[in-house]
């Protein structure tokens, strides 16, 4: 999002809106499909519960408060670590499955599937085949988790299997609309691990998957997670706007951490949108803690688009006013589109009494524009 040399940096603003490492404690993962770290993904290694009794809800787990800026600082360090340990390692699984994790935190699905693909050149260790299913996931690219987890079940057979993995088989079978091969998935997970405690878990997640394929009435519900998936670059520009104000609502209807972790990770999604209408809209819907306000605003104001600098510019004065003062100041010395120019000359006006007055349409003039910007620099240093 930030204008590095012309381009639109992707990572410029999702740091700025507190995802970092620690985002890997609080986002939902279903069971077997993440946080894998190198353990067993056959039958008897243990998996959290994430389901509820409403697939399509948010999931249940209560998060801590999300993470503020400094942390993202933490996991450059840690990255840095994990790929210093990956190169030198005999054994990569290790170090790419919990490199993934950090990766996927941050919202660089595709650097963590690039780190997993490199390591199964190494290894055949399983939990990459089940890291790798789920980052397809987390891609929208259904039908290839879908057959990454197939062969895995045809190289283990479903009693080696855990529950949850052919749980996620099963919903994703039904996902991508081959209902005959979802059904049979969830009945050898029926069959075979009829005793599991995961199973008894989750129960009523297996009663409601079971209840959709019986009737195939209506299209499958979409959980949370794979509308995050298909915010990530799926669909038409005007599909993405929509889905992320849907995502937005439906954070809305939570309180406190749940809120937060939801908004900022669709925000994060949609910041990093190659689209400028996409970032725009985010940066429109945005609501960064306030510690954080200040390095939002002053992220989206250096956006490669003009669209988004004016919805930043707009924004602006929701930080401290001496910081929105600052920020609107300093944009205004390079702005270049008469449009945007007048966001933050209006912004500015106000915040600060008695400041230059703009002629209608005299911001379409290079020089009246350089001339204001250096007045309002006079007037907002007295």
């Amino acid at each position: 999002m930030w204008r590095h040399g012309g381009r639109v940096d992707p990572m410029g603003l999702l740091l700025l809106v507190t995802l970092s490492a620690c985002a890997a404690q609080v986002e939902p993962r279903p069971p077997g499909m993440g946080g894998v770290r190198g353990q067993s993904v056959l039958a008897g290694r243990p998996a959290p519960a994430t389901t509820t009794t409403d697939r399509t809800a948010m999931d249940a787990a209560a998060a801590p408060e999300p993470p503020t800026m400094a942390d993202s600082y933490d996991a450059s360090a840690l990255e840095r670590s994990l790929r210093e340990e990956l190169a030198t390692a005999t054994d990569p699984a290790p170090a790419a499955l919990e490199l993934a994790d950090l990766l996927s935190a941050l919202e660089r699905h595709r650097d963590a599937l690039d780190v997993v693909d490199a390591a199964r050149q190494r290894s055949d260790d399983p939990a990459l085949q089940v890291c790798r299913a789920g980052l397809l996931r987390d891609l929208g690219q259904r039908p290839a988790a879908v057959a990454a987890l197939l062969a895995l079940a045809r190289a283990h057979g479903p009693a080696a299997m855990h529950p949850g993995l052919l749980f996620e088989c099963a919903e994703l079978q039904w996902l991508v609309g081959d209902a005959d091969g979802a059904a049979a998935t969830l009945h050898d997970l029926q069959e075979v691990h009829a005793n599991d405690p995961w199973c008894a878990t989750n129960r009523l997640a297996l009663e409601g998957l079971a209840a959709e394929l019986a009737t195939r009435d209506a299209p499958p519900r979409a959980r949370v997670r794979d509308l995050l998936a298909s915010l990530r670059g799926n669909g038409s520009v005007s599909d993405r706007i929509r889905l992320l104000g849907d995502l937005v609502a439906l954070a809305d209807q939570e309180t406190g951490a749940r809120r937060q972790h939801l908004r900022t990770r669709a925000l994060a999604i949609a910041c990093a949108d190659e689209s400028p209408a996409v970032r725009a809209r985010a940066v429109q819907l945005a609501d960064p803690p306030q510690e954080d306000a200040e390095a939002f605003c002053r992220a989206a104001l250096d956006d490669v688009a003009p669209i988004v600098r004016r919805f930043a510019a707009e924004r602006t004065p929701a930080c401290a006013p001496a910081a929105a003062t600052g920020l609107l100041v300093d944009a205004m010395q390079h702005e270049d589109d008469p449009a945007t120019f007048a966001a933050m000359h209006a912004a500015l006006a106000g915040l600060v009494e008695n400041g230059p007055i703009l002629a209608p349409h005299a911001e379409d003039d290079p020089a009246t524009r350089a001339q204001l910007a250096r007045a309002w620099r006079q007037r907002c240093s007295r």
